[in-house]
């Protein structure tokens, strides 16, 4: 940091705002909160995306770095700020299993429903991946249990395919794609090939999704747009 700090004083006259973007997001997304904050200071802007639209905010939010979170929201960085796909800091952290950060954005007024251009909202996403806490704190704060994304699915209907791919001890099966689009910097995987055999503890997490969502009020006779329903 200290380094960095003497290269920007040194260098101030010739250091790009490329240049200061590029290590903002570095720093980021390694959680450098210091080095986050330096940058900022030297003229780095907070909600400056990357090639593929990643804000600091996002990148550090989706890799768990909740020092780094509050840093940028300290120096400005806007909560709601989303990636070419709509994606934004909350629907990161939801996917990713960060309790915590998911809970500093929730507090910092991110929008619990925000959509992507999928029509998935962060709720969606975390009650893909299983992670109940999250998706009982997004819940708890509003979040529609019934919302519908691009392929008409809910929240709940993913949680169950998430616990159907798990579990099945056909190896010649597949689950249909859920989150089908194109890996981005390692999230959001193609929804097939889980691993087969016996529920494990990431498994009953999943299970335990399927229950907090039907606790909260999930449609169970809900249909997607190939007539599927989540018990079918």
């Amino acid at each position: 940091c200290s380094a960095v700090q003497k290269l920007c004083t040194r260098y101030k006259s010739s250091i790009s705002q490329s240049a200061l973007r590029h290590a903002l997001s570095i720093a980021s997304r390694q959680g450098h909160a210091n080095l986050v904050a330096v940058l900022i200071e030297r003229g780095a802007d907070p909600d400056a995306a990357d090639s593929e639209g990643w804000t600091p905010l996002r990148a550090a939010a989706w890799a768990g770095h909740a020092t780094t979170v509050r840093v940028l929201f300290e120096r400005g960085a806007q909560v709601d700020a989303s990636d070419t796909e709509g994606r934004t800091a909350l629907r990161a952290a939801a996917w990713a299993g960060h309790e915590e950060v998911v809970r500093l954005l929730l507090n910092a007024g991110a929008q619990v429903d925000g959509e992507d251009k999928q029509g998935r909202t962060p709720l969606i996403a975390a009650a893909y991946m299983g992670h109940a806490d999250i998706v009982t704190a997004l819940l708890d704060a509003g979040a529609r249990p019934d919302h519908v994304d691009c392929e008409g699915r809910t929240a709940l209907s993913v949680a169950v395919l998430s616990v159907a791919c798990r579990s099945t001890d056909d190896n010649s099966k597949k689950c249909r794609p859920v989150f089908s689009r194109r890996r981005s910097k390692q999230e959001e995987p193609i929804y097939e090939n889980k691993q087969n055999g016996t529920l494990d503890g990431d498994d009953n997490e999943a299970v335990e999704t399927v229950t907090i969502l039907l606790e909260y009020g999930a449609s169970v006779n809900h249909q997607d747009k190939e007539g599927m329903t989540p018990l079918l």
